[in-house]
């Protein structure tokens, strides 16, 4: 029984909407019947459990505290977004809440065999594509979205259709199109005045803009809104962006002038407190090191940013390691950030160091640091992985390298 609904829903899902298009007369009264709002609702109710919980799961492993961005430059060259990784469920989420998922493929493919009936045909299509998505079905996600905005301009779900359309052809490697769509999102953001849309198409933007290494084109997005936006608060929270454009692009200099603009603004404590840290990391990464112990005192100094002390102890050590040309082993500097609760922060510090390491050619310490990645759930996790391969093989074929020049 439970193979033949899954059969059901797959190929209601996967024809075009079109097909399911009735002509309709001017006496149809018969629409909103409570069967249908009732299996919308379940969809809705099912989407936001699944959505609860993978969040919940995701905050009790990850520190509650400011952002903290360090200064690395891509070392692969295919594409990759932490905000676009942010947006998916990885594969373990998707068995753990697989039976809930294809609860929404079903309701959603019933209430489309029934659409000349019901006004939730675009709710049940977006439900669908957004499903689809979180499955990780790009393809099938993005065949859904397109349908939607084509048949329904004037749906409320046009902003996360094109948003989700993007997402989709980024992971399916079809980044010329994305970009155009990521275009098109921000503009359907402003006309429905989304401003949760408006914020990820920007920051997906900008992870394409950096990995054609064009930050000027990641910046513009966030210059304009700055521009369009009169709320201060809003405002202060772009200009971080901002910078952290012209920081992940190795643009330090510039980076400073943009958080230093923040108090232009009307910050919140979080947002100030992480320009000013982001500061003292560019600084650091600028090797003007007593200027960036200057940034860090500064903060702590700051009564508002009493809470914020983990990432700001860690980023102490990593500026007293850069100092000395050491590195972040001492096992006292780490018991007293694991006392901090500043483990998060201190696995990033981890990363920046290893992919340091990787790019001088020192790949024993490398991999050491990379395997400190791997011990726990975190961002870094999966490229620390990928790098600690690459590591291995490489030893590999050197061994076998050495062995046969000795043969010989």
């Amino acid at each position: 029984m439970k193979s033949s609904f899954r059969g059901l829903f797959l190929v209601f899902a996967a024809l075009p909407i079109s097909l399911f298009v009735l002509p309709t007369s001017g006496c149809q009264q018969a629409r909103n019947f409570t069967t249908y709002y009732n299996r919308f609702w379940n969809m809705e109710r099912i989407m936001e459990e699944v959505e609860d919980d993978v969040g919940y799961v995701r905050e009790q492993s990850a520190a509650s505290q400011p952002r903290y961005v360090v200064p690395l430059l891509p070392v692969g060259k295919e594409f990759s977004s932490r905000h676009l990784t942010r947006r998916t469920l990885d594969p373990d989420e998707v068995r753990r809440h697989k039976i809930k998922l294809d609860s929404i493929l079903l309701k959603g493919s019933i209430l489309l065999t029934h659409q000349n009936e019901s006004d939730y045909v675009d709710d049940a299509i977006f439900y669908i594509s957004k499903t689809y998505f979180y499955e990780r079905e790009w393809f099938q996600s993005a065949s859904q979205a397109r349908e939607l905005i084509a048949l329904f301009p004037e749906s409320k779900w046009q902003p996360d259709a094109h948003l989700v359309l993007a997402m989709d052809l980024l992971m399916l490697g079809e980044i010329d199109e994305a970009e155009e769509m990521l275009s098109r999102t921000v503009d359907v953001a402003f006309r429905f005045e989304r401003q949760d849309i408006l914020t990820e198409a920007f920051r997906l933007n900008a992870d394409v803009a950096l990995w054609r290494q064009d930050p000027g084109s990641a910046a513009r997005p966030y210059e304009r809104a700055i521009l369009l936006s009169d709320d201060g608060e809003e405002q202060a929270a772009w200009q971080y962006d901002l910078g952290i454009v012209y920081f992940r692009a190795g643009e330090y200099e510039r980076a400073i002038e943009a958080f230093d603009r923040i108090d232009e603004y009307d910050p919140t404590d979080v947002t100030r407190f992480e320009a000013g840290l982001q500061k003292g990391v560019a600084l650091r990464a600028l090797e003007r090191y007593d200027e960036a112990d200057a940034q860090l005192s500064l903060l702590e100094e700051d009564g508002d940013f009493e809470d914020f002390g983990a990432p700001l102890a860690v980023e102490r050590s990593v500026l007293a390691a850069a100092r000395s040309g050491g590195d972040l082993y001492d096992p006292a500097v780490i018991d007293r950030l694991d006392s901090l609760g500043a483990t998060s922060y201190l696995l990033s510090a981890y990363f920046e160091q290893g992919v340091r390491l990787l790019r001088a050619g020192d790949y024993p310490a490398a991999s050491t640091s990379f395997s400190k990645v791997q011990t726990t759930d975190n961002e870094f996790n999966r490229e620390a992985r990928s790098y600690t391969v690459w590591i291995g093989y490489y030893r590999e074929e050197r061994a076998k390298a050495e062995a046969a020049t000795r043969i010989a």
